[in-house]
C-alpha cells in the first residue's frame, strides 16, 4: 500500500475565493501601503477584496476595479504629503476620493497623477470638476464629487447623489488630514471639502487660466524624487 506521509506531500488546490491574508482591510490602506512602500510588499498580489486591477484600454489607464459597482480608480492617487523620506509622514493624512464621470477628463488627470500630483489637481480645478468654495487661511476649501468613502462603500451610501455612486471613474488625493473637512453642503456627512494654500485662479477666456503666485508655504515635493529627477536629467545646480 502507499505509505500514508505520500498524501501529504501531494498538492492540495487552493480556494480562490479564499480572502488573501496579506491584503489591507480596506482601499484607502492599500493605497497607503503602496504610497509608504509599507513593508516593501508586492502590492499587485495583496489587493483589498472586492478589487481587481486592470488596464482600462479607451483611457490608457492602469486601474483598481471595484467588481461589485464597476468603478474604476487610477492606481495612482496624487500625493501631496510632504515628506523627505518617502516612508514617514510628520503628520496624519487621509484618502479622499474624487468621483468621476467624463472619461476625458479622467484620462488626462490620471496622465499626471503620478508625475506631478499638483499638476494633476490644476487640471480638475480648470475642468471645473472642483469648484472654490470659503476662502480661508490664506487658502480656499474645494468643493465637489469628494468623499472619505471609497467605491465599495459609497456605492451603497444612499447619502451620496446617485451619479458618484456609479462612477464610472474615480481618483484618490493624498493629504493632511487637517487639509479636508465635512462639507457644509446638505448632502450628508460623507463629503468633504478639500483645503489648499493660495486663491482660487481666474479663467482668463474660456480655457485660459491664470494662476495666482501660491504664498511661501511647505514644499510639496518628495525630496528624495526630485533628487533623483535631477540627477536624470543633468541637472549640477538641483542635484
Amino acid at each position: 500500500s502507499i505509505p500514508s506521509f505520500i498524501h501529504l506531500c501531494h498538492p492540495v488546490p487552493l480556494d480562490t475565493d479564499m480572502p488573501n491574508p496579506r491584503a489591507p482591510p480596506t482601499l484607502s490602506k492599500y493605497l497607503e501601503n503602496r504610497l509608504l512602500d509599507a513593508f516593501r510588499q508586492d502590492h499587485q498580489k495583496n489587493l483589498p477584496q472586492g478589487y481587481g486591477l486592470e488596464f482600462h484600454k479607451p483611457t490608457h489607464t492602469h486601474v483598481l476595479k471595484h467588481e461589485a459597482s464597476g468603478i474604476r480608480l487610477c492606481i495612482h492617487p496624487l500625493d501631496l504629503v510632504e515628506r523627505t523620506d518617502r516612508a514617514i509622514r510628520n503628520e496624519p493624512a487621509d484618502i479622499t476620493y474624487i468621483y468621476l464621470q467624463d472619461a476625458t477628463i479622467f484620462a488626462r488627470i490620471a496622465r499626471w497623477a503620478h508625475r506631478e500630483p499638483m499638476k494633476a489637481w490644476k487640471l480638475l480645478v480648470e475642468a471645473k470638476v472642483v469648484l472654490p468654495g470659503q476662502d480661508l487661511n490664506g487658502g480656499v476649501w474645494w468643493q465637489g464629487p469628494l468623499s472619505p468613502q471609497e467605491p465599495a462603500k459609497a456605492y451603497l451610501d444612499a447619502q451620496l447623489p446617485a451619479d458618484w455612486r456609479v462612477g464610472p471613474f474615480c481618483l484618490a488625493i493624498h493629504l493632511p488630514s487637517e487639509f479636508r473637512r465635512a462639507s457644509g453642503v446638505e448632502l450628508g456627512s460623507n463629503v468633504a471639502e478639500l483645503w489648499f494654500l493660495g486663491e482660487a485662479p481666474e479663467e482668463a477666456s474660456p480655457g485660459v487660466w491664470r494662476w495666482p503666485a501660491v504664498p511661501e508655504g511647505k514644499p510639496q515635493v518628495e525630496l528624495g524624487v526630485e533628487l533623483i529627477e535631477s540627477a536624470y536629467r543633468r541637472d549640477p545646480k538641483k542635484v
